[in-house]
């Protein structure tokens, strides 16, 4: 008997292990928490940059009102894309932060900032749920916190997106975990309206079966020692769908649904607005060697997390090659990816890792072409996931045995690493010249950026300054409208009127559909006292946009000169309607209402 009551009750082993677990959870939790606030706090007291941010914020009139009329707008109204997204849910995050803050940076850096750590308890979480391990669940959690090159999701305004529709997503994803023993139908039913919410708040959200995909295959990889067989272990995946083939059959063609739904919207919400592009100098196997190349990109970046940039630039080519360095790491990609299908012969978990990886990354490889850039650091934002959480499976928990004592300190040593250089990075962010200088030092190719270091320059009143910027963002990209257009500013700015006008005449060469160019010019003609040839060229502007109130100011301005007053009188009202501040000023003086103007029909495309 004296032997039998030094053994404790198998129930109180249980809650005694389960409390321990619960409490390691709440230390890491706290820990993590403490960390990130001090990593990231300091990027509160940043500065919108003018890249997306303004056109989110202090140039987004659908963020300042909060009605019912503006609600239906948000959702299917004038305001349902906004920068080629369809994203209700994100701006109505940001009208709630213009609610309580109007243009205040802070309140909307603060909260990303309150979003991304919800998102670490989240992944917290599902990796505890999955692994059992409160020290795996606290280095993935770590990870995803403190990496770099999650710095861009984080401290930049205009990708609320990005951390709203992952903490919905997360939601979803814990959510389907925690009901796994419920019925089918109560957890097809909450998934899919976290699902829901996390595509209204960013398209890349379809990407949700991927990581469902990715999960069930983590739960079925075998942990114990000896010979590995893949072909054992997709047949013990089939038959876990064969247990339940109908349910499963229903609730994941929920999801797929969903999911299809919402990427043809997303495609053609970027279609709507140009963010799908088009480049004529790459070839299919271009496109093949840049898709490798960014599938790798990422992963190089995971390990070495330096020159970090905004933006990296489309090669630039020299008889029709690209620079060395594409072709060398789109080559390690393909090696990389071959070698992942030969692990499989030995291990699933490098299959699950690399596997997991690239097909939430697919999407945004470019191999449809999306925005000016070949990467960007906000796409591993999540596709990090299947990454961080197989080396956290694997990663040797702390104990008193020797090797497993140096790889803790190293993990601690990459987590500070890591945090070091986001606070670093933090600072890029601060605004403007700071984001934009420091592209140009990693990325000297990059148009974009020398672009808007130009913008900056000329809104400080600086054209002289601003010039030389354009014109080297002309010489590497001759089809840049936009920055032709800002160099005929700068003349304009100058009031050499008639040298503007040469200019601008660039930027329509280059880009014939750029609509600030044909009212820029106007406004040159308008200048030298052609009132009728701008006029034209304000008429052109607003056929190829159809909402460009400015121009229909400026055109009843033309036609009151020209004495066509009755015209003018329509433009004007059209404009004040759109909120152009000085039509309404101007119709004001004069005692007129502006509620009888005709109504804009917007184009309709893809949606």
């Amino acid at each position: 008997m004296a032997k039998s009551t030094s053994v404790p009750p198998k129930n109180k082993v249980q809650t005694t292990s389960k409390f321990n677990s619960i409490q390691g959870l709440g230390v890491a939790a706290i820990i993590l928490i403490l960390a990130t606030w001090f990593t990231f706090q300091h990027g509160i007291k940043n500065k919108f940059v003018d890249w997306d941010d303004l056109k989110y914020t202090t140039e987004n009139g659908c963020i300042q009102a909060l009605t019912k009329e503006s609600f239906k707008s948000i959702f299917a109204g004038e305001c349902k894309i906004i920068m080629g997204n369809y994203h209700p849910l994100t701006i109505l995050s940001l009208a709630l932060n213009y609610k309580s803050a109007k243009f205040n940076p802070e309140a909307y850096h603060k909260t990303n900032l309150y979003l991304h750590i919800a998102n670490i308890l989240l992944l917290l979480l599902i990796t505890w749920r999955l692994t059992k391990s409160t020290w795996a669940a606290g280095l993935c959690a770590g990870f995803f916190a403190l990496h770099p090159v999650h710095v861009e999701s984080v401290i930049w305004a205009a990708e609320r997106k990005d951390v709203l529709y992952t903490f919905f997503m997360f939601g979803a994803w814990w959510a389907w975990l925690l009901l796994q023993k419920s019925s089918f139908q109560l957890r097809t039913i909450v998934v899919s309206i976290l699902f829901i919410a996390a595509c209204l708040s960013k398209g890349m959200a379809v990407i949700f079966p991927a990581l469902l995909l990715f999960t069930e295959g983590f739960l079925l990889s075998p942990t114990e020692k000896g010979r590995f067989s893949a072909i054992a272990w997709f047949n013990n995946w089939i038959n876990k769908w064969k247990e339940t083939k109908s349910q499963r059959l229903v609730e994941w063609g929920v999801y797929i649904l969903i999911a299809l739904i919402f990427g043809y919207v997303a495609i053609h919400a970027q279609d709507s607005q140009g963010g799908i592009r088009e480049y004529p100098q790459y070839n299919a196997l271009d496109r093949i060697v840049l898709a490798f190349y960014a599938f790798m990109h990422y992963l190089y970046k995971m390990i070495a997390p330096f020159e970090l940039s905004a933006i990296y630039p489309y090669p630039l080519q020299e008889n029709g090659w690209m620079p060395t360095k594409f072709y060398i790491l789109a080559l390690i990609g393909f090696i990389t990816f071959m070698g992942t299908l030969i692990s499989l012969r030995f291990t699933s978990w490098i299959a699950l890792a690399i596997g997991g990886y690239l097909i939430i990354i697919l999407p945004v490889l470019q191999l449809l072409p999306v925005g000016e850039t070949i990467a960007s650091d906000r796409y591993f934002y999540v596709s990090c996931i299947p990454l961080f959480m197989v080396i956290a499976r694997w990663w040797p928990a702390p104990s008193k045995a020797p090797l497993k004592i140096l790889s803790s300190i190293i993990a601690v040593a990459i987590l500070g690493g890591w945090a070091y250089i986001s606070y670093e990075q933090v600072k890029v962010w601060n605004y403007d010249l700071s984001l934009f200088s420091h592209v140009i030092e990693v990325e000297p190719t990059a148009s974009q950026a020398y672009n808007n270091v130009g913008i900056f320059h000329q809104k400080a009143k600086k054209p002289d300054v601003a010039l030389p910027y354009y014109e080297e963002a002309v010489r590497l990209n001759p089809k840049y409208a936009r920055a032709y257009s800002n160099m005929g500013a700068c003349y304009y700015d100058k009031k050499d009127y008639k040298y503007s006008i040469v200019i601008y005449k660039k930027a329509i060469i280059a880009d014939p559909t750029f609509a600030d160019a044909w009212y820029n010019i106007g406004n040159s003609y308008y200048m030298i006292g052609l009132y009728s040839l701008a006029e034209k060229k304000y008429s052109r502007a607003i056929e190829l946009n159809k909402a460009y109130y400015g121009a229909y100011y400026n055109r009843a301005v033309c036609k009151g000169i020209q004495g066509r007053h009755a015209e003018a009188l329509v433009d004007y009202k059209i404009a004040a309607k759109g909120g152009n501040p000085q039509a309404q000023q101007a119709l004001k003086n004069s005692g007129i209402s502006w509620t009888d103007a005709p109504s804009v029909k917007l184009p309709n495309k893809g949606m």
